[in-house]
């Protein structure tokens, strides 16, 4: 009966620290210097060039979107890295000349948040405008879905949590039956 209890018990526990290590872990990677912020490479382009979009500050372990603008290009989405960091990585496409930015949708402190950059693109290497980049938040959800919240790596302890408590539970629901059964024969 001791072992029963000691086997719920320890699956309580797994249980107990797959919920709480996911967190915990995310944050200390990225605090204290969390500063939220969004650069572009290079915000005087030409058609054709590569450009890098660079955010930091965002949630570790999240999902973030990218999106070129004025008429929208998706980037796609990124697992944001355990600094708090993602970059998107694109060139400009040869009919962007003109004022354009990008928009880069992610979660800060849990709740989602939109910072936008602007850059200029021109024809033959002449600036026609000036750009200064500043971040813009925004309290959209990427897609209107929930921040992912943990790690992956607690998924197993999770499972094996869960299965320890159903062991213990089942276990012990024999040894009563058991012992009731004795007891009445």
């Amino acid at each position: 009966m001791a072992m029963l209890r000691s086997l719920a018990f320890a699956g309580l526990l797994v249980l107990g620290t797959a919920a709480t290590t996911g967190t915990a872990s995310a944050q200390a990677a990225c605090y204290p210097n969390c500063t939220l912020g969004i650069t572009i490479n290079d915000p005087e382009a030409v058609p054709g060039q590569a450009l890098s979009v660079t955010v930091g500050g965002f949630d570790p372990d999240t999902i973030a979107t990218g999106t070129l603008n004025s008429t929208p290009v998706p980037l796609g989405s990124k697992i944001v890295a355990a600094s708090g960091a993602v970059t998107f990585d694109f060139t400009v496409p040869a009919d962007f000349i003109g004022a354009h930015s990008v928009t880069v949708q992610g979660f800060r402190g849990g709740a989602a948040v939109s910072l936008v950059v602007p850059f200029n693109v021109v024809a033959g290497g002449v600036v026609a405008v000036p750009v200064v980049a500043a971040p813009v938040p925004k309290a959209t959800a990427p897609g209107g879905s929930l921040a992912r919240t943990g790690t992956s790596g607690s998924l197993p302890l999770a499972q094996a949590g869960i299965t320890l408590v159903a062991t213990g539970a089942g276990a012990l629901f024999l040894a009563r039956r058991r012992r009731r059964a004795s007891t009445t024969a």
